[in-house]
C-alpha cells in the first residue's frame, strides 16, 4: 500500500509514519511521484518477470478452467466425486502459499537471488514436470494422473516466493504498474486458452491432451529459464532519487 495513504491519515502518528517509512527513498514518499514506465520496461528483470508469467498463466489457468473436464473425460473420473478432486489441488495450493512465506525467511543460508530462484524452479518446474506425467500417463492409472494434477496445482503456490516476489523486490514502490502487466497477460491466457483447446482437444482423447500438455511444459520450461537466467533480488535503479544515487557513488 502506497506511504501516501499513512501519510494523509489522520490516525497515523508522526511516530508510526517514521517506522513505515524508514529505509525508504524520497521518490518513495512522494506524493506526486511520476511512473518511470519508459525504465520499467526496458528493465531486463522486469522483462524476465513477464515472460515468466506468460508460461506461469496458461498452465495454471489450464487446470482451472479444464481440470474438472480432463478428470472426466480422459481419467474417467465420475461427475459426483470430479468437484471433490478438483478442490483439492487448489486447498493444497493455499496450504503452501501460507507456509511458504515463513519457510522463505527461515531459509537465510543462501543468498536472496538464488531463494529466488529455488523457489521459482520449485514452482514451476513441479508444474512442468507434472504435465511431463500427465502426458505419458496411461488412462488406467487415473490416481497417478491425479496426483500429478494435485502436485502441478498445489506447487504453483510456491509462486508467491518466487517470480512475485522478486517482482516486489525490485520494483518496490511501482509494484502496482507490474501487477497490472500481469493482470493482463493472465486474463490474456483466460481468452486465448479456450479456442487453443477446442482447436487441440476436440475429442478429449488422451493423446490429444497429452499434446497440449507438452506445449504447455515447453513454454513453462522456457519462459521460466529465462526468468531464473535474469533474476535479481535488489531494487531497480530507477526506484531510487538522485540523492540516493550520488550517496551510493561516493561511498
Amino acid at each position: 500500500m502506497p506511504t501516501v495513504y499513512y501519510a494523509s491519515n489522520r490516525r497515523v502518528s508522526a511516530k508510526e509514519l517514521t517506522k513505515i517509512e524508514k529505509g525508504k527513498s524520497e521518490r518513495e514518499k512522494q506524493t506526486n511521484n511520476k511512473t518511470p514506465y519508459l525504465s520499467i520496461c526496458k528493465d531486463l528483470t522486469i522483462i524476465g518477470i513477464w515472460v515468466s508469467w506468460i508460461g506461469g498463466a496458461p498452465a495454471f489457468q489450464i487446470f482451472l478452467q479444464y481440470g474438472p473436464t480432463y478428470l472426466n473425460k480422459v481419467l474417467h473420473y465420475e461427475v459426483a466425486s470430479t468437484g471433490f478432486a478438483t478442490a483439492v489441488p487448489f486447498l493444497l495450493a493455499l496450504i503452501i502459499k501460507v507456509v511458504a512465506s515463513p519457510f522463505y525467511n527461515v531459509v537465510t543460508f543462501i543468498s536472496e537471488k538464488a531463494r529466488l530462484v529455488v523457489f521459482t524452479i520449485g514452482s514451476q518446474g513441479t508444474m512442468a514436470v507434472c504435465f511431463i506425467v500427465l502426458a505419458l500417463i496411461p488412462t488406467d492409472r487415473a490416481f497417478i494422473g491425479w496426483c500429478a494434477y494435485a502436485f502441478a496445482v498445489g506447487f504453483s503456490g510456491l509462486n508467491c516466493v518466487g517470480m512475485f516476489k522478486c517482482a516486489q523486490m525490485v520494483s518496490r514502490q511501482y509494484m502496482g504498474f507490474i501487477m497490472a502487466v500481469l493482470s493482463i497477460i493472465n486474463s490474456l491466457s483466460v481468452l486465448i486458452l479456450p479456442p487453443f483447446v477446442s482447436y487441440m482437444v476436440p475429442t478429449n482423447s488422451p493423446e490429444e491432451w497429452a499434446m497440449v500438455f507438452y506445449i504447455i511444459c515447453a513454454i513453462v520450461v522456457v519462459t521460466n529459464g529465462f526468468f531464473c537466467f535474469v533474476c535479481k533480488s535488489e531494487p531497480a535503479s530507477w526506484t531510487r532519487d538522485e540523492e540516493d544515487d550520488e550517496s551510493n557513488g561516493s561511498v
